[in-house]
């Protein structure tokens, strides 16, 4: 093909290139500046309490390659779009950086971003009385459904122990904290009542 006859073609593959390469650039931009910020050790702890299917090199990757391909075929729109990124992402983080932090915001903050062996039950009471800090409002059939919802991804994971941590941060009211235990063994008996039932069931099947 005689790219003369067709120069709009050729700008607009020019810009595919262009885009694909500030694209890997945004990347790297975010995993220095994560690295630099301490932005990766906060990620890797808040992964501990995610459902495992939503993150992962699998995801990761598939996400890398959708951004990439989505950016090419915007061409100098792609491009435009990835140059924003570039400038906005050190912004952003010097911004943070640079913004007067609450002290107890700081202190709840601290160990996700440094602490990369946290426990995943104290990741979620961190991570929850951030919340509470931030304006959210504690709830106690919330707090016991995350918990169970954790259980549930990993085995391991102790809802009452999560409990206890989120409980000695003192950022939620002891009535609230109770409900939540409450609600957590409301919650483990019906499961349990769940699971004699079907063994019943499937005991006088023929």
């Amino acid at each position: 093909m005689n790219f003369d006859d067709h120069p709009y073609l050729l700008g607009y593959l020019i810009g595919s290139a262009v885009a694909v390469l500030l694209g890997v650039f945004v990347v790297i931009e975010t995993l220095i500046l994560g690295w630099l910020f301490k932005g990766n050790i906060l990620q890797k702890n808040l992964n501990k309490i995610k459902d495992p299917e939503t993150y992962g090199f699998k995801v990761n990757a598939g996400l890398f390659v959708f951004g990439l391909f989505t950016g090419a075929l915007m061409s100098w729109l792609g491009v435009l779009q990835y140059l924003w990124q570039i400038i906005w992402t050190p912004i952003r983080v010097l911004r943070e950086l640079l913004s007067s932090t609450p002290e107890e915001i700081k202190t709840l903050r601290f160990p996700l971003m440094n602490n990369p062996e946290l426990s995943r039950e104290a990741v979620y009471a961190y991570a929850y009385a951030l919340g509470v800090k931030a304006g959210a409002i504690p709830s106690s059939w919330q707090i016991a459904q995350e918990l169970k919802d954790i259980e549930g991804f990993y085995p391991s994971f102790n809802p009452k122990r999560a409990l206890e941590s989120l409980k000695s941060l003192g950022v939620i009211e002891q009535e609230t904290m109770s409900e939540a235990l409450a609600e957590l063994d409301s919650i483990e008996c019906m499961r349990k009542a769940g699971e004699a039932e079907l063994l019943e069931t499937r005991s006088v099947q023929p």
